[in-house]
């Protein structure tokens, strides 16, 4: 057996588009993929693997705790390659070191030679695929992810609560992340100038994006959906613009770095917020929003910006039927 083991980072947009492309790989290569989302992004130390949220289906795959098992009692027999990961594989804190050039090697453009059938697969017995950087990814590769079947019931019920049937309702998608202003923040200091000279306030902010939203909306406001990580944007919204409806997130009161999915787990542990519950509902905003009529945003959220990607290949993953 041949592995291939992607290593999780960054936001849910970063996440999709790392995992399209491991399941490129994987499915080209017959490589079982291995997903390992253990860094502090997605999980804040519970035992919780890919599996629990997705499923992958027509690529071989393996639970991240089997394969760890196997490989500890491979005893270094596994070739590994970037060869630097045959220490660290077991370690759960690899966002440490996941950024250095020796865990990565630019990978991705030999990764997408031999998932293209240009180049000779590695002939290594595990090949990891670091969720950092350029990665080439395909939305047809979204027809191989499924919703495990407790968000399809949490998504249909709350579909229901919220009168979300698919092309029946807009969405605006407002992101605090990486915005000095609203409390958030990037790690390149040369994009947060980018930004701020862009938006230098929320009022600059908000006007630009609602002015995209009236170029796609003809006539009265129609039934618009806001969705952000910033509840005081989404309200200042509301008094700006008279329109929109908030739903009843868990928690985005506050914001660390470039989004909800970076706030420590000992913020969220002295709030009460179980960090599943912000993984589950990144992934029905992401829904929600690719069952919108219109989605507008700001171009520069990647979580938006591949939703609206995926929109244009017909990505689905779940269809809101506002039905009970």
């Amino acid at each position: 057996m041949r592995f291939a083991i992607l290593k999780g980072a960054c936001g849910f947009g970063d996440r999709l588009q790392c995992l399209l492309q491991a399941i490129h790989y994987a499915h080209t290569t017959g490589r079982h993929l291995v997903v390992d989302w253990r860094d502090p992004e997605w999980s804040h130390g519970e035992s919780v693997e890919v599996e629990d949220y997705l499923h992958i289906g027509e690529v071989q795959t393996m639970r991240l705790g089997a394969f760890l098992t196997l490989f500890k009692a491979s005893r270094g027999q596994l070739s590994v390659w970037p060869s630097p990961w045959n220490d660290r594989m077991t370690d759960p804190d690899f966002h440490a070191y996941i950024y250095k050039p020796e865990y990565n090697h630019d990978h991705s453009d030999i990764i997408r030679q031999i998932a293209a059938h240009e180049s000779l697969d590695f002939h290594h017995d595990v090949v990891v695929l670091p969720g950092i950087g350029h990665r080439s990814y395909r939305f047809e590769d979204f027809r191989r992810v499924f919703l495990v079947g407790w968000i399809t019931t949490q998504l249909k019920r709350f579909a229901a609560q919220q009168h979300l049937c698919r092309a029946h309702y807009d969405v605006v998608h407002l992101r605090g992340g990486s915005k000095v202003w609203a409390g958030g923040k990037v790690k390149l200091p040369e994009i947060t100038a980018q930004i701020g000279a862009r938006w230098p306030t929320r009022e600059s902010y908000l006007n630009e994006i609602h002015n995209r939203y009236r170029e796609v909306v003809s006539g009265s406001c129609s039934d618009l959906v806001l969705l952000t990580d910033s509840r005081q944007l989404g309200e200042s919204w509301q008094h700006a613009f008279g329109c929109g409806r908030l739903l009843n997130d868990t928690f985005n009161t506050e914001l660390s770095g470039s989004g909800i999915h970076q706030i420590e787990a000992q913020v969220l542990f002295m709030r009460g917020v179980d960090k599943r519950r912000i993984n589950y509902e990144m992934i029905r905003d992401f829904v929600v929003m690719l069952n919108a009529r219109h989605l507008v945003s700001d171009g520069v959220s990647l979580f938006s910006k591949v939703a609206g990607q995926a929109r244009q290949a017909d990505v689905q993953l779940y269809r809101l039927t506002g039905l009970p």
